[in-house]
């Protein structure tokens, strides 16, 4: 099983405009793709709803409902031992009772209160426009929406992808200045789920191969990540698959001549050094060698912007293609070089 945890941090009108123009690859009729045996599991209100003074028989009930994933669940994502130990029925029962994670049942029941079928529309559409390009490769069966006590945001297995619904409560749910750091917090909001969800998926069926990959490589790896979650969600601003605000997606436009032009000419491209990929790649409240008002990952940023004027350049590479295709041959097929 693999879990993944991913929290990424997030002048004018024609920027805005810029943040909702459509892909050419989402223009497609999806009336004829069919999702076999997909559907959307509240493992959220099930675990809630476990009797306390009957753990062990309300796992039992749940495992008959959740199969595999339950104990993975318990073992890697609460962190918590195997559901048929009693010493984990202490603790689930701990868990279930305390009144902080009490507190967070409720607001998760408070946020969705109207139920998840916006996200559940979002969530099918993504994959059917994923089944669209990629018919020979399996998408999930299930898609779990669970509560994990800020253990894992994401988890994905063979079968099964999960979302945690405590990381998108909304940027003013006081506990997340006990759980995480400033910067990470305007990313907490409903708006933002689908696009992590789908970004933990994708992430697992287009691996990063270079094994030691330059700077380059893994801007561009995360530049065609991030087109691809713009195909399959068209609805959804930029800036918010980005993880950015519209004030840090209108800075990086402002600013994209000087970023890249700083990035050729200090030789960080083709950097191998794992700090430089950390400072323009990681989750930080800035990118370091750029001013205060900068986010962090505007080395991503930029690589979707590589990313997309190679599309535009080449216009007969196909969705396929442009995944199996390494970093070099998009940065010179881009003719990047933004004034």
């Amino acid at each position: 099983m693999k879990i993944l945890r991913y929290l990424p941090l997030l002048l004018v009108t024609t920027m805005l405009f810029s943040c909702r123009e459509k892909n050419k690859f989402s223009d497609v009729d999806l009336s004829g793709v069919a999702l076999d045996s997909f559907r959307f599991e509240r493992l959220d209100i099930a675990y809630r709803d476990i009797d306390t003074n009957n753990v062990a028989g309300s796992l039992a009930t749940l495992k008959g409902r959740y199969g595999d994933y339950l104990n993975l669940f318990s073992e890697r994502v609460l962190n918590v031992g195997h559901i048929d130990s009693a010493s984990t029925h202490t603790v689930i029962r701990q868990f279930l009772s305390h009144p902080e994670y009490r507190k967070i049942f409720m607001a998760c029941d408070s946020v969705y209160k109207d139920g998840f079928a916006k996200e559940e529309s979002e969530i099918t559409d993504a994959f059917k426009y994923f089944k669209y390009y990629f018919p020979e490769k399996k998408i999930p069966e299930r898609i779990i929406v669970q509560m994990s006590g800020f253990g894992q945001n994401a988890a994905v297995t063979e079968d099964a992808l999960a979302i945690s619904l405590e990381y998108y409560l909304g940027t003013e749910y006081p506990a997340y200045k006990q759980y995480m750091y400033d910067y990470m917090i305007p990313n907490c909001k409903r708006e933002k789920l689908v696009s992590d969800l789908m970004y933990a998926w994708i992430q697992t069926e287009f691996e990063n191969a270079v094994p030691a990959p330059k700077l380059i490589d893994v801007m561009v790896y995360e530049g065609k990540l991030h087109y691809l979650l713009e195909v399959m969600l068209p609805k959804t601003k930029k800036d918010v698959i980005m993880g950015y605000t519209k004030e840090q997606w209108d800075w990086c436009k402002a600013n994209e001549g000087a970023m890249w032009h700083y990035i050729a000419e200090n030789k960080h491209l083709f950097s191998t050094d794992r700090l430089d990929l950390s400072k323009y790649t990681g989750l930080a409240p800035k990118t370091a060698y750029f001013p205060d008002e900068s986010p962090s990952r505007t080395g991503i940023w930029i690589g979707w912007q590589i990313v997309k004027e190679y599309i535009k350049n080449n216009p007969d590479v196909t969705l396929d293609k442009l995944m199996e295709t390494d970093a070099q041959t998009i940065l010179s097929g881009s003719k990047y070089n933004p004034k």
